[in-house]
């Protein structure tokens, strides 16, 4: 692999794909900012079962939303999905969790992604209201791995 460098460019270059990007003028933006700094709800789940059942969740989503509802409570997460062309689907997993109960919307795609890449067998979700973002971490595994997923409007 070939690596270049410009005063405002960076490249690679293999045998078979060229990639260019431009480089970020000024200071990396704070991160830190937009990461809330405390919640009072929190879960904590098995991360494969959880994953497994937003799999089934997303086969019935809307293909625009993707939408997911998932319901927080004493020792379970309800996720349930409702689409007028395909019909709704509804699933049950054991948690850990510590807070009023709460029903929040994600994108199912997104979750995916995020549990994808935790690389832990348990992860906690922390929450504090259903239009506010929530933190997903892997548990026991890399403190410092935090994804910040935002949720999506529940219709009624």
């Amino acid at each position: 692999m070939d690596i270049a460098r410009s005063e405002s460019h960076l490249g690679f270059r293999t045998a078979r794909t060229e990639v260019y990007t431009r480089l970020i003028e000024g200071p990396y933006p704070n991160y830190e900012q937009v990461l809330p700094k405390s919640h009072d709800k929190e879960c904590v789940a098995d991360r494969g079962e959880l994953t497994a059942a937003i799999k089934r969740m997303a086969i019935i989503a809307s293909d625009q939303t993707h939408r997911v509802r998932l319901s927080f409570g004493p020792e379970k997460l309800a996720l349930a999905v409702q689409t007028p062309d395909l019909g709704e689907a509804e699933d049950e997993l054991p948690i850990a969790y510590e807070g009023a109960p709460i029903e929040i919307g994600f994108n199912a795609q997104y979750l995916l992604e995020v549990l994808r890449y935790l690389g832990s067998d348990e992860v906690k979700v922390s929450l504090s209201a259903p239009e506010r973002p929530a933190t997903f971490e892997p548990v026991g595994g890399d403190q410092d791995y935090v994804c910040l997923v935002m949720p999506l409007r529940l219709m009624e």
